[in-house]
């Protein structure tokens, strides 16, 4: 049986260098750049910037009360030397699902500042009509006010410590907006844009920059955290040494690069393109380290991509431990690339039995990124495929050129695996491990330090609850019979020959409290307070880190019953493994942890600032993280219940 490992902290903590790019959003300095801000207030359907202190009945920004501060955002702003202004507070001053008349002209690029609203907005379309009657449609995913994702093409325009609520008092939290710029054709006359068919995204401001204007497409720097000087290129074409230097640059002495969206540039280390090359485009590593192209470029060549999303071309992908030959053999821009040890891809019918799997790949950054409400940073993650190994980890060999990404035994993929009832399943380990260390990537990032003994590392129930129940969802949603007897197989291995009540309690837990997006509640609450386990308590496992993984748990799963004796303990949490002694957990304190987390909702939902008793809370003093004065009512979250006894808002189970 193939061995799950999970990732050592050595491999956790490579992130020292930068290995991903998103779209470029850094515009020319406003000296340089011929601006025309587009004037949106035929078009305001929206009131999303309130005065402070001001109570409403508009809706505001998302519709459901709550709204910018129009004391921290400002009328107007600047991004990257390009000026914004915003509409009047206190009245429709933004737009949403509508059609936005732009000034007639030539332009390079449309700036807009947006944000999403109920939620991260995926893969929203902005629809540019140019007088021709031709149009261009972008293709944006744009982060929730609440919870920026860094999605490819996005930046934040403002960051904020507060927002304004209905009745007129501060929700006194971080919310932001964000920067979006779409590339035109500076060729044609723009004529409209329309915006994408929900409500849920919302444009404040937008601004046409000229074709003369500057907007870069490449950028390179001196330094992999973007840092020492940079030099802009705003056009395609070919560039020698001299057009390097003129721009500030220097010679030899590149370590990144930022490329936008739908361009592809080759460097070279010669002058004149010539010597050596390195072809990226947007989404590739912005460090020339990991390309092995650090501190040698003399010369470049900028050119319209027009590759495909997807390519299963076989190139060259790096060496491992510096010497073991790897090749590329698919992309999905932005999401993944696999790279596979050349020798293992060659030998029999290896080949075509990892191309099968490329679909499936594709599908987990998505689903994982649904069920945890943000994706990690480091796109396009890498799938490292390695010789037989037996083994797997939520790790990669960071010269195949990315730090992010999963590794796997290659014997996983043309394997099969037989469950007790007779289900022959192709690939069986090659769904199931690939999948279960990316879910090790996502619940790692969100917080290091989940219990050893029973949700991951020492033992893993809760990646291995979720291998199954995802699994079935991209079987079902794919009409992937294979993948579906892969999802049965697996809840065979845990009912019967590898039984175990944990995974079991997870499944159950699932049922019963409304799948996936129960499961999301919890880690949103869990970010949302921004609690890392590794600051609660320094032990692992541990009493106390158990008690806070409970309690964020069940007011996730907003149960009215507490589970911790009758699901958690009859199901062997705190019990003894073979690594780790057994402890005891108290309900009761799982209770006053998910009372904390209530008041300092509510309180912070009320105006107060909270941020001293989150402090608390993050460092395990959860008795002192508990807000005095956090009533019942309107500012009591959906995950918390009330005691009418003592009017305070409190853990559901404890309501009375």
């Amino acid at each position: 049986m193939l061995e799950v490992t999970q990732a050592s902290a050595e491999h956790r903590r490579l992130t020292a260098v930068l290995t991903t790019i998103a779209v470029v959003l850094v515009l020319a300095e406003a000296a340089h750049a011929q601006s025309t801000q587009v004037n949106l207030s035929s078009a305001f359907n929206v009131s999303g910037i309130v005065n402070d202190g001001s109570s409403f009945s508009s809706g505001g920004l998302d519709g459901s009360g709550a709204a910018y501060s129009a004391n921290q955002l400002g009328s107007s702003r600047s991004v990257g030397g390009i000026p914004f202004g915003f509409g009047p507070a206190n009245a429709p001053d933004a737009v949403s699902n509508t059609t936005i008349t732009l000034p007639a002209g030539h332009f390079a690029a449309l700036s807009i500042l947006a944000t999403g609203v109920n939620g991260n907005q995926a893969a929203q379309a902005f629809k540019v009509t140019y007088s021709d009657g031709s149009s261009t449609t972008f293709t944006q995913s744009l982060s929730d006010w609440f919870s920026p994702q860094g999605h490819s093409g996005e930046s934040v325009a403002a960051a904020m410590t507060r927002r304004n609520s209905s009745n007129g008092t501060a929700d006194n939290r971080a919310f932001n907006l964000y920067a979006y710029t779409f590339l035109l054709d500076a060729g044609k006359t723009v004529q409209s844009l329309k915006l994408p068919g929900t409500r849920s995204v919302v444009v404040l401001a937008a601004t046409l920059v000229g074709a003369g204007g500057g907007t870069p497409i490449v950028q390179i720097y001196q330094h992999c955290d973007f840092a020492g000087w940079a030099a802009s290129f705003t056009g395609t074409g070919s560039f020698d040494t001299a057009a390097i230097t003129s721009r500030q640059g220097v010679d030899n002495d590149a370590s990144a690069i930022k490329v936008a969206a739908g361009y592809k540039v080759t460097l070279y280390d010669g002058n004149n393109q010539s010597g050596n090359s390195v072809v990226l485009s947007a989404g590739d590593s912005a460090c020339l380290v990991n390309q092995g192209f650090n501190d040698v470029l003399s010369s470049l060549k900028i050119e319209v991509d027009s590759s495909p999303d997807i390519d299963n071309s076989v190139v060259p992908c790096g060496n491992a431990n510096g010497t073991v030959p790897y090749v590329r053999v698919h992309l999905k821009r932005n999401v993944d690339y696999v790279c596979v040890e050349q020798g293992f891809w060659n030998a029999g019918n290896n080949a075509a039995a990892i191309r099968r799997f490329f679909d499936f790949f594709d599908l987990i950054v998505p689903e994982l990124t649904d069920l945890f409400s943000f994706t990690p940073a480091g796109r396009p993650f890498l799938i490292q495929i390695t010789p037989p190994t037996g083994g797997a980890c939520a790790c990669v060999d960071s010269g195949l050129g990315s730090n992010r990404g999963v590794m796997v035994t290659g014997d996983a993929y043309p394997g099969s695996f037989t469950s007790v009832t007779g289900i022959s399943v192709p690939g069986f380990w090659g769904y199931l491990l690939t999948l279960h260390e990316f879910i090790n990537v996502w619940t790692g990032e969100m917080t290091s330090g989940w219990p050893t003994d029973w949700w991951a590392d020492h033992r893993s129930p809760f990646p291995n609850a979720m291998d199954e129940v995802i699994m079935r969802d991209i079987g079902q949603r794919t009409s992937n019979q294979t993948l579906l007897n892969a999802a049965t197989a697996q809840h065979e291995r845990y009912t019967t020959s590898e039984r175990d009540p944990e995974v079991l309690m997870f499944l159950a837990f699932f049922s019963r409290f409304g799948g996936f997006p129960t499961y999301n509640r919890v880690f949103s609450l869990v970010r949302g307070d921004g609690v890392q386990w590794d600051t609660v308590s320094p032990a692992n496992p541990s009493a106390l880190r158990t008690e806070y993984v409970i309690a964020y748990l069940q007011l996730g799963f907003r149960t009215t019953a507490d589970l911790t004796q009758s699901d958690f303990v009859t199901s062997g949490v705190s019990r003894a493994t073979p690594q780790d002694a057994a402890y005891t957990i108290s309900a009761t304190n799982v209770g006053d942890i998910a009372d904390a987390h209530c008041s300092i909702a509510s309180a912070r939902n009320g105006g107060t600032s909270v941020n001293a008793f989150l402090d608390k809370l993050r460092h395990g003093d959860f008795h002192g993280a508990r807000v005095a004065s956090a009533p019942c009512g309107s500012t009591c979250p959906a995950e918390c219940g009330c005691n009418t006894q003592t009017n305070q808002c409190v853990a559901p189970w404890r309501s009375r």
